[in-house]
């Protein structure tokens, strides 16, 4: 059984895949996994991707490892280490001319494309650009500032949609060489438009969450147990497992 955003991403892996074995950029968090489901759902064969640093696993890796082994999925993890090369890797990404003047997208891009060359399926995936939906605004850190318009709000919406593409752009750029096609079914259009007409308020307390977390209500609820609380809470791991007093739930 799945939810009308489920059948829909359904539908969209199986546009944007033309094949049955799929990568994931899998960080063991919704977003991801709720990507890694819609592939498995349209059957596709998940083939799950994480690092570690010098072989110490992280939070994020081990839970990747748990979700994969649940599903199914085939799961590798990569170890990144210091090989000397940082500061060739970096020149290399920066002449592709994608966000390179934003150290910060360089350091969210860094772990995929180390991956890169481990990965053997001919399309990769991923959960970037969720944000799209969630509105990660710069008014959410303020409690101060007065709600803003609807055409504010899709304003600042193009604006994390645009930046979110460049960045599929630019590891799409450097997935060639590999033979490798990168491609983000949050940033399908399809996608977009389900959440276009979302208030600030709705974008903005956790309810895009709520959607992610049963558009396959089966397979997640396995994954992640039954969610208990919407809302804002504070994230206190990686994985953005939080609590709000005795109850937990995932922002």
């Amino acid at each position: 059984m799945m939810s009308d955003l489920g059948n829909l991403l359904v539908d969209i892996v199986s546009d944007m895949f033309p094949v049955d074995d799929v990568a994931l950029f899998l960080s063991g968090g919704i977003d991801s996994t709720t990507v890694g489901l819609a592939c498995h759902h349209a059957g596709k064969r998940v083939h799950a991707y994480t690092f570690d640093v010098d072989g110490i696993e992280n939070y994020d890796s081990t839970k990747a490892r748990e979700i994969a082994d649940i599903m199914g999925w085939r799961h590798t993890s990569v170890t990144l280490t210091d090989d000397g090369r940082q500061q060739e890797d970096v020149d290399y990404m920066q002449s592709f001319g994608f966000c390179s003047d934003r150290p910060s997208r360089i350091i969210q891009l860094y772990p995929q494309y180390k991956t890169l060359p481990h990965i053997t399926e001919q399309y990769v995936t991923g959960g970037f650009g969720q944000s799209i939906a969630k509105s990660e605004l710069e008014y959410s850190n303020n409690p101060l500032r007065i709600y803003p318009s609807i055409d504010e709000v899709r304003e600042d919406k193009l604006r994390t949609i645009e930046v979110t593409r460049q960045l599929e752009q630019w590891l799409d750029a450097l997935s060639q060489p590999f033979g490798i096609t990168t491609r983000f079914p949050f940033l399908d259009t399809r996608f977009k438009d389900y959440f276009w007409n979302w208030t600030y308020v709705e974008a903005t307390k956790g309810y895009p969450k709520h959607y992610f977390h049963n558009a396959f209500p089966e397979s997640q609820n396995r994954i992640f147990g039954k969610l208990r609380v919407l809302g804002h809470c504070e994230p206190d791991t990686q994985w953005h497992v939080c609590t709000h007093r005795h109850l937990v739930g995932y922002y």
